[in-house]
């Protein structure tokens, strides 16, 4: 078996080295052959498609470029994740709205408003109904970010609004804070539908509980 693992073309600090070779060592254990591609390689006209190469039987599929995805699904090649995964989950507002239809707990959410480049956010009119609705403190995330960075917690109403100028006019959510939850959060991975791995994550210094934290 043949697979290609598609990686971000300008990722290359050793963290992330050390992760492509943890998943091409491990496919080698599984007698599958996996070719390492980065996004740059796999860049060209779209009416081509991706004439010349001998595509896999399957792609894991490392980063969050969303059209190079749908391409490569378009070709017949199936990828994990998907296009549509890695577009909901790359989104934190989407990732929400997904869990609440598929009947997921989640904390109360509410998603903000949007606005747009070079305009921002002009008044705080929303930010009466999301501390109404969800107390304070309270958590923003920006719905594009990894590793914690863009995850805030706003203790009080003007920390929320220096926190809304210093995001501009990115897309965010507003979470309700779980106390109890307070540093520690569990991740799940699922493949086809179950559970096969689960890890609770805890920071005894910081509200978020993110690996790359500490």
């Amino acid at each position: 078996m043949k697979g290609w693992l598609v990686v971000n073309a300008f990722l290359e600090s050793e963290k992330f080295k050390g992760i492509y070779s943890l998943l091409t060592d491990s496919a080698k254990l599984h007698n599958i052959e996996l070719e390492c591609y980065t996004t740059a390689d796999l860049c060209g006209e779209i009416t081509e498609g991706f004439e010349g190469y001998n595509l896999p039987d399957f792609v894991i599929y490392w980063d969050k470029d969303i059209c190079l995805a749908q391409r490569l699904e378009s070709a017949g090649v199936r990828l994990f994740n998907c296009a549509k995964a890695v577009e909901v989950c790359d989104n934190k507002a989407l990732t929400c709205l997904e869990l609440m239809k598929a009947g997921v707990r989640i904390p109360k959410t509410i998603i903000a408003p949007k606005t747009f480049e070079g305009l921002n956010y002009t008044h705080f009119d929303f930010l009466g109904t999301a501390i109404e609705k969800l107390g304070l403190p309270l958590i923003i995330k920006e719905s594009y970010g990894s590793f914690g960075q863009q995850v805030y917690l706003a203790k009080t109403e003007d920390d929320a609004k220096e926190i809304i100028r210093g995001i501009g006019h990115k897309e965010f959510v507003f979470q309700e804070f779980i106390s109890s939850s307070y540093g520690k959060d569990v991740r799940i991975n699922v493949v086809g539908g179950k559970v096969v791995a689960s890890m609770l994550r805890f920071n005894d210094n910081d509200f978020r509980s993110n690996i790359s934290n500490g």
